[in-house]
């Protein structure tokens, strides 16, 4: 199935470089998007076999699980990424806490606030790698601190912003790549699993 296959290539960075869910349901529609994140709670709460289904979430409770997390009224994570819902499910399989077989709204919030702590320590391991392999550039010769003084005076670009530029279009290339091909996957994935044709949860009417 493709959405397996992007559990199994969803990661941190990836999550991280993908576009976020404000931005994507601006792309696939907001619809889609729902019916996805939908999918993805109601596949996570099968996979937890809880033994009684009344400490499930109801067809009513994943459609409002849905909005919180696609950041609809006061929902707090519209600015992540459909691969950070995909890693924190992940993340709480690696590295479980108790659910007393049960899962509701507090346990999703839960099992999210964990995986945003371990993705705030990644980016803090990232940049301090990122600073690390800077302090470890080989100092400029005399001769090309004199270039570069001389270019500079000629207002063009000296050889650390011409590295600069460089590794600026290099990252845009590849932050690019990578919205392209996630937005892709997912429709691909959505379509291919046929959610749009299963029944779309809607909350539950009390009768008057």
């Amino acid at each position: 199935m493709v959405l397996a296959e992007l559990r199994r290539e969803s990661s941190v960075e990836k999550a991280f470089e993908s576009k976020k869910m404000f931005v994507v349901k601006q792309t696939i529609g907001e619809a889609t998007l729902h019916k996805l994140l939908c999918f993805l709670i109601k596949t996570f709460q099968d996979s937890l076999k809880i033994t009684n289904v009344a400490n499930e979430m109801s067809a009513s409770e994943i459609f409002e699980a849905a909005d919180m997390l696609m950041g609809m009224g006061n929902g707090e994570y519209g600015r992540e990424s459909v691969f950070d819902v995909i890693e924190a499910f992940k993340h709480f399989k690696l590295h479980p806490f108790d659910l007393y077989n049960a899962f509701n709204d507090a346990r999703l919030r839960q099992i999210m606030t964990n995986y945003l702590e371990h993705k705030a320590d990644w980016l803090e391991r990232h940049n301090s790698r990122g600073r690390r392999e800077a302090d470890q550039k080989p100092p400029l010769s005399l001769e090309q601190v004199v270039s570069d003084y001389h270019l500079s005076n000629l207002g063009q670009q000296t050889s650390g912003e011409r590295a600069a530029q460089q590794l600026k279009e290099e990252s845009t290339k590849r932050k690019v790549a990578a919205i392209l091909e996630n937005s892709e996957r997912i429709a691909k994935a959505f379509e291919a699993e046929d959610v749009a044709s299963q029944p779309i949860p809607q909350p539950e009417t009390q009768s008057e």
